[in-house]
């Protein structure tokens, strides 16, 4: 049963040996292992070399294809006399790039009652650390969060619709209105190091920039989206309340990702079933250069090749129908929390958070209405507590009060601070101007141009605010 998978890209200045040697490494530092005296006494950089006791076995393969580089390790440990843990590394090395599989299995011959997900393995974190920086198509490898810069809006736009050219997935932490990120971004990055892409945005108004780039599929407000590439595929963890559960939303995020990376076929090359290929393809074009006519070992390679094509037929067949089951629970299990219940319609926000907030607004009006201990009072509270509005509206009320509540006349001043805050004026003819908000010419309100007295400010207030705020 797979337990756990990731694929990710390393320098291509590394060699395969360097991924060798932090094999041996990983399990020499191991404390749990039991083959210390064998690995000093057996290893060796050769193209194959095994090490193994009556527990525990190493299994190291290289080979030279084609002008392309292949290696791996494959270790496994029997414990308890029960369970058999296997780890499959994998390094695939071309001229200009280096990926490495990393995969645990856990097999049983008798039902497995506890979770099956495994830890990420230490040798995830010893390959990043010592075999350099690789890039995901444009994207840097490693276990620290990309931090985007206010002028970086594009590359958030191309990560969230697939145009980075990426096989890993992205996990977008969207900043929350007041500017303050819940989330330990730098925390997820080591736990998903090797496994996701970490994009941190730099405040709310790269969320609202960025919505009406990317048609409002970006996660914003303080939600954290995971974005898979090559489909359309994305999920959204909200901060809920004003409290939210950071941590828990870290440890859901975590396990999606694993989740998925385990229902991922990855990069063929990057498997032990094509590695045991490639040797039996070398092996073969040895015997015909050497002018072998042995029948018995051809018949033996040929067997060697058909079951390596069997074995990667069967994990294939072993995803697939995990995909299934994955599709099948997904679709017959509650929504996760912070899932959205209204779909966003035609109407764009004219300024940050002006849906919510006026949907905020009229649960706050219809909650006083409601009799206290009633099951629509605690729905609307629900939702009430557990979003929270941007603000903006009051904002733009209180600089509209200081310029017309006591207004005389609209000088050149007043019209300033009115074009300021989004508001344009035209002229009406004669002594009036009609004003509307943000281009948005369905929704007009007719001002004086001086005012006839002390009431014509407040009365203006009150007049754009119910037809446009």
């Amino acid at each position: 049963m797979l337990s756990y998978s990731t694929c990710f890209p390393v320098s291509p200045k590394s060699t395969i040996d360097e991924l060798i040697l932090l094999g041996k490494k990983w399990r020499l530092g191991s404390q749990h292992s039991t083959i210390n005296k064998e690995i000093e006494r057996d290893f060796s950089l050769t193209e194959e070399c095994r090490i193994s006791n009556s527990t525990e076995s190493l299994h190291f393969q290289k080979y030279e294809y084609e002008g392309e580089n292949i290696g791996g390790i494959r270790h496994s440990f029997t414990e308890n006399d029960s369970i058999r843990w296997v780890t499959e590394v994998v390094g695939h090395k071309t001229p200009n790039s280096y990926w490495i599989s990393v995969k645990v299995f856990k097999e049983s011959e008798m039902p497995l009652l506890d979770d099956h997900q495994s830890h990420k393995p230490y040798i995830v974190k010893l390959i990043m650390q010592e075999m350099g920086i690789g890039y995901d198509g444009s994207m840097p490898v490693g276990d620290k969060p990309i931090f985007l810069k206010n002028s970086e809006a594009h590359i958030a736009q191309k990560a969230i619709e697939d145009k980075l050219g990426c096989i890993m997935p992205t996990v977008y932490v969207s900043a929350p209105n007041n500017g303050q990120h819940n989330i330990n971004s730098k925390g997820l990055a080591k736990r998903l190091s090797g496994m996701a892409h970490i994009l941190v945005e730099p405040d709310a108004d790269f969320s609202f920039d960025l919505k009406e780039k990317v048609r409002d599929i970006n996660a914003y407000n303080g939600a954290v989206g995971i974005y898979w590439p090559g489909t359309m595929n994305r999920l959204f963890f909200v901060q809920r309340g004003k409290s939210p559960n950071t941590r828990k939303i870290e440890n859901d995020v975590c396990q999606k990702v694993k989740d998925s990376l385990l229902t991922h076929r990855g990069i063929q090359e990057c498997s032990w079933p094509f590695l045991l290929e490639i040797k039996s393809k070398l092996k073969m074009r040895e015997l015909r250069e050497t002018g072998s006519t042995k029948l018995d070992k051809y018949m033996e390679l040929f067997d060697a090749e058909l079951d390596a094509k069997k074995e990667e037929l069967a994990l294939a067949q072993k995803e697939i129908e995990r995909l299934s089951r994955q599709v099948y629970s997904n679709t017959m299990t509650t929504p996760i929390p912070g899932t959205p219940i209204l779909i966003r319609g035609s109407e764009e926000d004219k300024y940050k958070g002006e849906c919510i907030d006026l949907l905020l607004d009229i649960l706050n009006r219809e909650v006083r209405n409601c009799e206290v201990g009633t099951r629509r009072r605690d729905i609307i509270e629900d939702l009430i507590a557990s979003n929270s509005g941007n603000g903006e509206k009051k904002v733009i009320l209180a600089q509209l009060k200081s310029l017309l509540h006591s207004y005389k006349k609209i000088d050149a001043k007043t019209r300033a601070g009115l074009e300021e805050i989004g508001f344009h004026l035209r002229e009406n003819g004669g002594k009036h101007y009609k004003l509307n908000f943000r281009n948005e010419h369905r929704y007009t309100v007719v001002v004086s141009k001086t005012s006839s007295d002390h009431r014509t400010g407040r009365n203006t207030v009150q007049a754009i605010s119910k037809k446009m705020l």
